[in-house]
C-alpha cells in the first residue's frame, strides 16, 4: 500500500512540473499577440498637440480638434491638455487639415497645417495678433490685413534691425471645402515698386517670401485677388 501512495505522489509532481513548465510560454504568447495589437492600433492613431507661442501646452476648455479633407470632415475631438487623437482615420490615404473648433478668436495658428498616413502626429502653435500703428510698421508676430478693394495693395514696413533671414508668409486657408470663400484668392507680396516677390512654398494658394537683410527697415505691400481679410507671419533667424 505504502508503495502504490509512493508512486502516486511521484506521478503528480511530475505533473505539476510539467504544468509550471508550459505556463511561462501560453503567458509569452499572450503578451506577444497583445503587443502585437497594441502595434496595430497606435499606427492607426492620428495625433495633434496643441501649443502657445512659448511652447507650453494649450489648456483651453471646450476646445474641439477637427480632421478634414477636401471632401468631408470627421467628428470633433475634444481637447484635453492641448492634446487629441483620432482613431478612424486608417483608410484615409490624402493629405488631412486639422482645424480647432470653438477656440477664442484671440487666437491665430497656421490653417494649413497637413497630416497624412506618414505624418500622423502633428503640433499646431496659436499665436495672438498683433496690432500695427498708423504707419503699418511691424516686426515679426502674427498680423492681419485687409483688403478692402480687389487688388489693392496694403503696404507695410518690416523693422528688421537684426543681420539675418527675415520670411513673409501667408495664412490663408487652402482647404475649400471648410472655408470656400477662400476660394482663388490668390494672395501676394509685392516690393515697394508694385513687382511680385512671390516665391511660393507652402500648401495651395499662399506666398512664402524670404530675404537676408541687416539693419534699418523693408518695405512691402499685400494684395489679393478678393475682398478679404487674411493673417500673415513675419518671423526671423539670424
Amino acid at each position: 500500500m505504502k508503495k502504490i501512495n509512493t508512486l502516486a505522489l511521484l506521478a503528480l509532481s511530475l505533473i505539476t512540473v510539467v504544468s509550471c513548465s508550459t505556463t511561462p510560454t501560453s503567458s509569452s504568447s499572450s503578451s506577444s499577440n497583445q503587443s502585437s495589437s497594441s502595434s496595430s492600433e497606435k499606427r492607426d492613431v492620428f495625433s495633434v498637440t496643441v501649443k502657445l507661442e512659448d511652447g507650453s501646452l494649450f489648456t483651453g476648455n471646450n476646445v474641439y480638434a477637427k480632421w478634414c479633407t477636401t471632401e468631408n470632415c470627421f467628428m470633433p475631438i475634444a481637447l484635453k491638455n492641448g492634446y487629441a487623437e483620432n482613431t478612424t482615420l486608417a483608410n484615409v490615404k490624402t493629405d488631412i487639415f486639422i482645424h480647432l473648433d470653438d477656440l477664442d478668436t484671440k487666437y491665430v495658428y497656421n490653417p494649413n497645417i497637413v497630416t497624412n498616413q506618414n505624418n500622423k502626429e502633428v503640433e499646431i502653435t496659436l499665436y495672438e495678433a498683433k496690432q500695427y500703428d498708423a504707419t503699418h510698421t511691424i516686426t515679426t508676430g502674427v498680423y492681419s490685413v485687409n483688403i478692402p478693394e480687389v487688388l489693392d495693395e496694403v503696404e507695410f514696413t518690416l523693422s528688421t534691425p537684426n543681420a539675418g533671414t527675415y520670411t513673409v508668409e501667408s495664412w490663408v486657408d487652402t482647404n475649400h471645402q471648410t472655408n470656400p470663400s477662400t476660394y482663388n484668392a490668390s494672395p501676394r507680396i509685392l516690393d515697394a515698386q508694385g513687382e511680385v516677390l512671390d516665391n511660393r512654398s507652402g500648401y495651395g494658394d499662399n506666398f512664402k517670401y524670404s530675404f537676408t537683410k541687416s539693419g534699418d527697415s523693408v518695405n512691402f505691400k499685400l494684395t489679393a485677388d478678393k475682398v478679404m481679410s487674411y493673417y500673415f507671419i513675419v518671423s526671423y533667424q539670424a
